[in-house]
């Protein structure tokens, strides 16, 4: 199936953002222009943009994705090989609203305990939590 032109625009205007995002779109009769974005490291963005014009729904998505950090922080995640688990750590994360350092204790302790990768650990360590640095952090110092 081709491409739409608002999935080909959203795509283009986020450019090396994207890395490793998957972005749909789809009109629909009365939300107008969805625009769907899913990543293995992310629950995922659904925007629903209001409008069945194209160019509206692009802008309109441009707009709410410049504003979210979800992009930046999943474009940054290594190969998951514990995708369930990293996902289940960032849902409880964000549902108690934990410190980065909070974060950064669960994943060491799962690193030092086999159930994380190295990278897995140093990537949430880095990019989840309140106040979280936005670049990796190792549990190997």
């Amino acid at each position: 199936m081709a491409r739409s032109v608002v999935e080909i625009g959203i795509t283009e205007s986020l450019g090396s953002r994207l890395h490793g995002w998957i972005v749909d779109a789809s009109l629909g009769p009365i939300e107008g222009w969805v625009i769907t974005l899913t990543h293995p490291a992310s629950a995922g963005l659904v925007i629903t943009t209001g409008t069945a014009d194209a160019s509206e729904a692009i802008s309109v998505g441009e707009g709410v994705l410049a504003a979210s950090t979800e992009i930046d922080i999943a474009s940054a995640a290594p190969h998951l090989q514990h995708a369930q688990l990293v996902s289940g750590l960032r849902t409880v994360a964000t549902m108690f609203g934990w410190e980065s350092a909070e974060v950064r204790a669960v994943a060491f302790l799962m690193f030092e305990n086999g159930h994380l990768t190295l990278d897995e650990a140093a990537w949430l360590s880095g990019y989840e939590g309140v106040g979280a640095p936005m670049q990796p952090r190792s549990p190997r110092g």
